[in-house]
């Protein structure tokens, strides 16, 4: 398969994904706000960096949390900032959790997000904030 191919499946299985996420967050009774911003997030991490970028699936892109919220999210995204870092990985929680519930990923892959996110969040929101602190050295 060449990659317009894949990029191309894999929007639309990614697609789906966010509509089984969005179900759950309304059945959880968010607000609109709340839910749009979830849903921006999940797919900025799954089709924009694991898919266009990395390449690879959602599921594949478990693995790549590091990759995601600890160098791209920091360098492409202009609005990136130690809360951001936060609400970004909130977001990203309450995706794979829902992934899981629904059996898109297994849950040890579920937990290992947790486990990731436990043990990277403070490096994560550090390394962020050195980036836009215009002393940083390049």
């Amino acid at each position: 398969m060449d990659y317009l191919d894949f990029s191309e499946q894999n929007e639309d299985t990614n697609h789906e994904y966010l509509l089984l996420f969005q179900e759950d967050l309304e059945n959880a009774g968010l607000k609109q706000k709340n839910i749009y911003n979830h849903l921006s997030n999940a797919d900025l991490s799954i089709n924009d960096f694991s898919g266009n970028r990395m390449n690879v699936t959602m599921e594949e892109g478990v693995t790549m949390l590091g990759d995601f919220l600890g160098d791209y999210f920091i360098r492409k995204c202009m609005w990136s900032s130690p809360s951001t870092v936060k609400t970004t990985t909130a977001s990203l929680k309450k995706f794979y959790k829902s992934m899981a519930k629904h059996r898109k990923i297994e849950k040890k892959d579920y937990d290992y997000v947790c486990r990731d996110i436990k043990e990277s969040m403070e490096y994560w929101q550090e390394s962020c904030k050195s980036y836009n602190n215009p002393h940083f050295p390049f």
